[in-house]
């Protein structure tokens, strides 16, 4: 099966119980009629090696940035697997 993912998010922290796992924070364009405020999606990833050096671990919380991957399971849950990203700026 083929996959491939295309994000523009905002990195945050690595995850404390698998230092292999970085989260990224996706604000949808669009508001919910029940609330006033955006709604995030928080969305795992990892390094295309799967180990924790590599260019995802080098940037700063909230820097903004572009990534290209696919979808895999990683310890029975969904992550994305960063093939490609490219630093778009500094949020804030």
């Amino acid at each position: 099966m083929l996959n491939s993912v295309n994000l523009i998010a905002t990195l945050k922290k690595v995850d404390e119980k698998n230092p292999k796992i970085r989260y990224c924070e996706i604000t949808r364009p669009y508001q919910l009629l029940r609330k006033n405020e955006k709604d995030i999606d928080v969305i795992p990833l990892v390094n295309w090696n799967k180990d924790k050096i590599g260019e995802l671990f080098t940037y700063k919380n909230n820097s903004i940035v572009s990534i290209g991957g696919r979808i895999e399971t990683l310890d029975d849950r969904l992550v994305v697997v960063t093939e490609k990203i490219e630093y778009l700026g500094l949020k804030g």
